[in-house]
């Protein structure tokens, strides 16, 4: 039976195939693009090798009553001596059993029988959000903080904090009443000579959310911005050209007055914000979507527009508009996940993901601390591009996206052989994010140039990703 607080590492003894199973059950935080966030638990199991020559593999077996029936878990054989389970809920009771497999797929009996108790998810704070996000100091903003669930008979107290600036004042904590889901705080800032970004969050039970505020004081300190470069978001590619639903960074000064991303607060709805603290950008007219402010680069997502060809770009801060800069667009300009660090003796390999989340494809110590294996053939992996066009049935740029969607004609080959591939479309609750779910096609070991192509458009990386069976 499983004892002691549920985050205790505890080990098991698996008599009938002689090997140990440890289990433990973690809270895992996955992270969206625009700042949304779900949680999940997972149940990792770990054993000692069996003594025998024949082994060829494991298969691991999970119930949900004692005894069975049990079902198995994934098709293929568990080659290494653990395995993390993610499909689990919260708050549910799990039992495991584990075969051992020999070279002529020979199964032995089930091991005797281990469990894993995954807790209760405790109350947290789903959302804070403030409005307005931008005060003219001296001035006031009311913000609500939202639970994941009721509060108990006698009410959820939320702490809450501030950092960045003293001008600030927040009350110490807010009190959700009995059965609610939120409640409100109002904040205060004072008077200022220059403007500031500051940051106020609330804490429960260890789950806590912030909300980033702009205290703008009384005029305005900024010169007109300057732009000196546009180009498409460095980690896919640093492309010239852009199309609708692209990520481009614009560098140049006085661009903006503070440094910060977007927040949920900054949101409308699912609707991406078109201006930061007083920072926006026109391309060609109309205004793009503001992801990340800085007086020396700002990052914007392209909105929708048909036009192709050269095309008017500026932004905009407190003091004007700045000098237009044109820049070329296109129908497509599909770019690949593939940063710096990813360039290894001057091979760039594409950024691509095992289904487990951590571990990438490629060799082991790629790059040093970080998990990688070479991938073979069969392996399901996840990979990530922008700039991609059109998806069916359609989703804006601007919007996170809500459902599962597909790009017309796609298709990605390492070398000559093609590649199944399961999911290519943008990423749901993400926005301008596309994600691609393919299978390592049968080809011999190697180095594999990746080519990924929408119709006749092929992404102009010149990109890498190791398969060794």
């Amino acid at each position: 039976m499983l004892t002691g607080s549920w985050s205790e590492l505890v080990e098991y003894i698996l008599a009938e195939i002689g090997f140990k199973m440890k289990i433990s059950a973690k809270l895992a935080l996955l992270l969206f693009l625009p700042g949304f966030a779900a949680a999940q638990h997972s149940v990792s199991l770990s054993w000692t090798a069996s003594t025998s020559a024949n082994v060829a593999g494991y298969r691991i077996y999970r119930g949900t009553t004692s005894g069975g029936p049990y079902s198995l878990l994934i098709s293929s054989l568990v080659a290494g001596t653990s395995y993390t389970d993610t499909a689990v809920q919260a708050g549910r009771t799990y039992h495991y059993v584990a075969t051992a497999v020999d070279v002529g797929n020979r199964e032995s009996a089930y091991s005797n029988e281990t469990q894993a108790v995954v807790p209760p998810v405790a109350i947290g704070i789903t959302t804070l959000v403030c409005s307005p996000v931008s005060i003219g100091a001296p001035g006031v903003s009311t913000c609500t903080v939202t639970l994941t669930q009721a509060a108990p008979p006698s009410g959820s107290v939320v702490s809450l904090s501030f950092s960045n600036s003293a001008a600030l004042t927040v009350p110490a904590s807010v009190i959700v009443a009995s059965g609610a889901l939120s409640a409100t705080f109002t904040v205060t800032a004072g008077a200022l000579t220059e403007n500031q970004s500051a940051t106020v969050t609330a804490t429960l039970n260890g789950s806590s959310q912030s909300a980033t505020l702009s205290l703008v004081a009384a005029g305005c300190t900024l010169s007109k911005p300057i732009l000196s470069s546009v180009n498409s978001a460095s980690d896919f590619g640093a492309l010239p050209d852009f199309a609708s639903g692209s990520v481009l960074e614009l560098k140049g000064a006085n661009l903006a007055s503070s440094t910060r991303s977007w927040a949920p607060g900054d949101f409308k709805g699912s609707n991406a914000p078109t201006s930061l603290d007083g920072t926006s950008s026109s391309i060609n007219g109309i205004a793009s979507f503001v992801y990340y402010i800085s007086p020396t680069q700002i990052d914007v997502q392209a909105p929708a527009d048909p036009a192709t060809g050269g095309v008017p770009l500026t932004v905009t801060n407190c003091a004007g508009t700045s000098a237009a800069v044109t820049v070329p667009k296109a129908a497509l300009a599909p770019g690949m996940l593939a940063p710096a660090s990813f360039n290894i003796g001057g091979k760039q390999y594409l950024v691509a993901l095992f289904q487990d989340g951590v571990t990438y494809v490629g060799n082991v110590g790629l790059i040093a601390g970080v998990p990688f294996r070479p991938a073979k053939p069969g392996d399901s992996i996840t990979t990530y591009g922008v700039g991609f066009g059109s998806v069916t049935p359609s989703s804006p740029p601007g919007v996170v996206v809500a459902q599962a969607n597909s790009i017309p004609d796609l298709s990605i080959s390492f070398g000559s052989t093609a590649a199944p591939v399961s999911y290519a479309g943008l990423a749901v609750g993400a926005i301008g994010l596309y994600q691609f779910n393919l299978a390592i096609p049968q080809v011999a070991d190697g180095d594999y140039r990746i080519t990924v192509s929408v119709g006749s458009t092929q992404v102009q990386q010149t990109l890498y990703l190791t398969v060794h069976q």
